[in-house]
């Protein structure tokens, strides 16, 4: 997984190490956008801001995304349905 945070501005590279997680990690990305890196290409999750959030908020992501290791062969991420 690929993300830029939105409090350093810097790029974050996960590789998926160490143990399974029993639950979504939430993320607190920048421009709303986590992305799966695997060979020969991506695949990105990020929210149409249209229908997701109100024109007040910034750019920056309040932890909606998310990524869980299902197993050292599996995972899934996304954007979560809201979080209040």
């Amino acid at each position: 997984m690929v993300w830029r945070t939105n409090t350093s501005n810097q790029w974050v590279d996960y590789q998926f190490g160490g143990p399974t997680n029993d639950s979504l990690v939430p993320l607190k990305t920048a421009n709303r956008i986590l992305a799966a890196a695997v060979p020969g290409g991506a695949i990105a999750a990020f929210p149409p801001p249209h229908n997701f959030f109100w024109s007040r908020e910034t750019e920056f992501n309040l932890g909606y995304s998310w990524y869980r290791k299902d197993s050292d062969a599996s995972c899934a991420f996304g954007v979560a349905a809201g979080r209040g």
